[in-house]
């Protein structure tokens, strides 16, 4: 089988059998202390850098922090939002699909991306 032939094989496969993937289902974190551990920690950590560039960006009141800032504050909003989902899936108050998790990765880099070149570009 060529290359196109194995492609279009697979597509079909995916359209005839659509199983939606819950994000629980991709890795599952034993003991279960240890998953909600790992959330709570990854919350602290992005909630203290959300804090920490909140007050960079106020303390520097723009500036050439102005847009570029934004985007990374955005990005970290993101990724909270990410991390709060995923800890309501691991208490099992809400399960979402995953493709919610993929959006919020994707958007996470690239706010970050944008946000680190344009600081780059403001440097030079």
């Amino acid at each position: 089988m060529n290359r196109l032939t194995r492609f279009i094989f697979a597509a079909a496969v995916i359209a005839v059998f659509p199983n939606p993937a819950w994000a629980g289902e991709f890795y599952k974190i034993s003991p279960s202390w240890l998953e909600f551990a790992y959330y709570l920690s990854l919350l602290a950590l992005i909630a203290a850098c959300l804090y920490t560039g909140y007050s960079i960006y106020s303390t520097m009141q723009g500036g050439k922090l102005g847009l570029p800032w934004a985007f990374v504050m955005s990005a970290l909003s993101a990724v909270l939002l990410r991390t709060i989902l995923g800890f309501l899936s691991v208490i099992e108050v809400a399960f979402f699909k995953a493709i919610v998790f993929a959006v919020l990765d994707i958007l996470f880099f690239l706010l970050l991306l944008i946000g680190l070149l344009l600081y780059k570009k403001n440097l030079e």
